[in-house]
């Protein structure tokens, strides 16, 4: 880091890692993404050195290098029920498909954008679970939601209803 932000990284830092505090926070990186972290330094713009959970970001693999499309783009997916990938529908799950559709995006986006970066990660750290093929579907969730019925069960659900009232 000294070699590539000079005296920013020395002032910071010191000559060499006193503390261990970089060594503890990059212990489980490999060489591969610690070079890959060094490469993202050297191509981006701002000119002072990265703190350790910035680079440890860097190093690891993004959700672009995973195939992954970026949070909006996911939002706009999984409205639209186009799960590209199980991760879209992870995240959608998280917050209600059935919400996604229904409730307006002001509501939704902020719920989905947390649940998304929560899931990609998941998959960075290898922790995801792809849900099953039939998990593949609209879910309803939330409060007041029942199963439709059928126009034969309905006397026997308004005696239940009635029960549960006296």
């Amino acid at each position: 880091m000294t070699e590539i932000y000079g005296h920013k990284w020395t002032k910071a830092h010191g000559d060499n890692d006193k503390h261990g505090t970089w060594l503890s926070g990059l212990g489980d990186v490999t060489p591969e993404q610690i070079a890959k972290g060094f490469r993202t330094c050297l191509t981006r713009t701002d000119a002072w050195p990265p703190s350790l959970p910035e680079f440890r970001a860097m190093c690891l693999p993004s959700a672009e290098d995973l195939g992954l499309p970026e949070a909006r783009e996911a939002y706009m997916m999984a409205v639209n029920s186009n799960w590209a990938h199980p991760a879209i529908l992870h995240a959608a799950q998280q917050v209600g498909t059935y919400e996604l559709k229904t409730q307006a995006e002001s509501k939704t986006w902020p719920l989905f954008k947390t649940a998304y970066n929560h899931t990609v990660e998941k998959v960075i750290s290898g922790e995801f679970a792809e849900p099953e093929k039939n998990d593949m579907q609209i879910t309803k969730k939330g409060a007041g939601y029942c199963e439709p019925t059928s126009k034969e069960d309905v006397p026997d659900k308004i005696s239940q209803l009635r029960d549960a009232v006296k």
